[in-house]
């Protein structure tokens, strides 16, 4: 038995009053009678999912889903941000007026705080067992494929890594990864 890091810590603090630990869950301890640590897993991923449904997520979410976004950088002060691409079809552009009204970008610390960092918190979660993987697969995968697979966003965390120096938001690509092969197999599985 060792001593608990901080992330350890957290997910004992997220998951009722105990700490993980490589070999297990030890001391965990949750204060509702009956309540398992499946269900509290599973509370925990709703939690979080509903946390992840913010207004401005829900709409970056929109915007990525559906091609409207693009990444460029100010070729003056270096700063990155997304515009929004105005829509080919009438219909389609008064609709997103209707939703974004004159907002024409959005900037990179609203797709990180918004977006891409919770879910890459998810990400990191479900790497060390905090949520378990059946519980991503069925909240998150539609926004862990938009967030891997949009084009502007791809481009924005390679900009991201270059001025970062660091491989950011790599554990989102590695449950991408691990989301896209359990789809796979499950769709061999129906057939």
């Amino acid at each position: 038995m060792g001593v608990p890091d901080e992330d350890d810590l957290r997910a004992g603090d997220i998951l009722g009053n105990g700490y993980r630990h490589c070999d297990g869950v030890i001391g965990l301890r949750d204060n509702r009678a009956g309540v398992g640590w499946r269900e509290r897993k599973a509370e925990f991923a709703e939690r979080f999912r509903l946390e992840l449904f913010t207004p401005g997520a829900q709409k970056i979410f929109f915007l990525a889903a559906h091609g409207f976004l693009r990444f460029e950088v100010d070729a003056t002060s270096g700063v990155g941000f997304f515009m929004i691409i105005q829509a080919q079809e009438n219909i389609i552009e008064q609709r997103l007026r209707q939703i974004f009204g004159e907002q024409r970008s959005v900037l990179t610390f609203e797709m990180d705080d918004q977006f891409l960092a919770p879910l890459e918190e998810v990400a990191h979660y479900e790497s060390i067992g905090v949520i378990d993987f059946e519980d991503v697969y069925r909240s998150f995968a539609d926004f862990v494929d938009v967030a891997v697979t949009n084009k502007a966003i791809q481009e924005y965390v390679q900009w991201l890594r270059k001025q970062a120096g660091w491989k950011v938001y790599a554990q989102l690509e590695t449950l991408h990864a691990k989301l896209k092969a359990a789809e796979k197999k499950r769709k061999k599985i129906i057939r």
